[in-house]
């Protein structure tokens, strides 16, 4: 199961929590929505958190939803933003049955020096299938201490063309080195998903939605504290200055043998102001005690109440959406059976079809206890024969409404 996150924007003026949008690079309100995807990148659920839910919080808190999907063991695979020792730690404690596959953060634990270390020797040669060509890389494998997780299983994968290496982590004892790259590889078809989403299905769409103020907001480093800090830094400055130019003073008074008592009443003032400064100092070193480090973002903004919306519309509308994209692949599949059987064209653009099938529009009878639904004509002959055949298929899994009256549903083209 592929997991990751796509972000929502929302421009509405509600003051609202901010999380990072790649696409404009800077942070702007809105909400985060989490995709749970199959091997061949067919959606299976989603949830919707608002920023302060991270990556790893939703895997963690997706995975009782994967459990009820299937019963058989699962294979968690997730980009760098679920990159954790204490993550590792928490799912092999947890749930010693599931593994997972990730990108390894090469700025952590030292990982970019190591792999950059390995002997050009020890890679292999490896053909990795995608989805619509091959690529040739190769392969390395080795074991890498991840903190207090201890060592992992990693996979080095090297570009002889780019000459880049980079690290997939796993605790899949079992599965080919070459099988563990393909499916990691594979992660980009989750971000195809989430573009064909934007422009067919206008998965950004907010519909109506309610709001209301955040009950739990998350903490956030207390800026009052900061600004102590930095008070208590520059005072230590200027004691450190006071005490250099009183130390320089006191040198030379030395040199002309003068007493002690004359060294202070000449240096007075400024012994006087280290005393002050050092007087500051304590008052605001009290003060930063009393202050705590980390405060609820919502009282970073006394002024302005933040929310959090009611997203429960746009759930239930985005479940719709992702009905009709299951749909749509499943009448896709049906063509490319249907085309291959016939000895036709095997290289016809299934997806093409199938959107000017869907959106031809239709005319609606009902006659006795059937309900007739008539697509309109089609010039193109190829995809007039097409959907006469994909009729015939629905015709033959004896469809009904879903209503009380439960009225037989009848596929059928237009006549010239």
């Amino acid at each position: 199961i592929y997991i990751d996150g796509h972000f929502l924007p929302y421009f509405g003026f509600e003051p609202t929590l901010k999380s990072w949008y790649s696409i404009r690079r800077f942070a702007i309100k809105g909400n985060l929505q989490y995709f749970a995807n199959d091997k061949e990148q067919n959606p299976l659920f989603f949830i919707i958190r608002p920023p302060s839910v991270d990556l790893i919080h939703a895997i963690y808190e997706m995975i009782p939803f994967m459990r009820k999907i299937a019963d058989k063991p699962l294979t968690l695979i997730f980009d760098r933003g679920g990159f954790s020792q204490e993550f590792f730690i928490k799912l092999r404690d947890h749930y010693p049955d599931i593994t997972f596959i990730t990108w390894a953060h090469e700025n952590s634990f030292s990982i970019g020096d190591k792999i950059r270390n390995i002997d050009e020797a020890l890679f292999k040669l490896s053909l990795i299938h995608l989805k619509r060509k091959k690529v040739k890389v190769k392969l390395a494998e080795i074991d890498i201490p991840i903190g207090e997780y201890g060592p992992m299983r990693t996979i080095i994968l090297f570009v002889p063309e780019s000459n880049k290496r980079i690290a997939i982590l796993t605790n899949d004892p079992l599965r080919d080195k070459k099988e563990i790259a393909t499916l990691m590889i594979n992660r980009w078809g989750q971000e195809n998903f989430f573009k064909l989403m934007k422009k067919d299905y206008h998965i950004d769409y907010h519909p109506g939605y309610d709001t209301k103020e955040i009950e739990s907001a998350p903490l956030i480093k207390n800026p009052h504290y900061d600004r102590i800090s930095k008070t208590i830094k520059k005072i230590n400055t200027l004691i450190t200055k006071a005490n250099a130019q009183l130390g320089g003073k006191t040198q030379q008074s030395r040199l002309k043998h003068q007493s002690l008592s004359r060294l202070k009443e000449k240096n007075r003032m400024l012994i006087n102001k280290i005393y002050s400064l050092k007087g500051q100092k304590k008052l605001w070193m009290k003060k930063r005690t009393d202050t705590p480090r980390k405060i609820s973002l919502k009282e970073a903004y006394l002024h302005q109440s933040l929310k959090e919306l009611d997203l429960e519309k746009k759930a239930i509308l985005d479940s719709v959406k992702i009905t009709a994209y299951n749909l749509q692949r499943y009448l896709m599949q049906f063509i490319n059976r249907s085309t291959m059987s016939n000895n036709n064209d095997s290289s016809v653009n299934t997806y093409d079809i199938i959107k000017q099938i869907t959106n031809r529009g239709a005319k609606f009878k009902l006659s006795y206890n059937t309900l007739y639904v008539t697509i309109g004509y089609f010039n193109d002959k190829q995809i007039q024969k097409i959907a006469e055949k994909l009729c015939e298929h629905l015709n033959a899994l004896s469809p009904v409404t879903l209503d009380k009256f439960a009225f037989n549903i009848r596929y059928r083209l237009e006549e010239r």
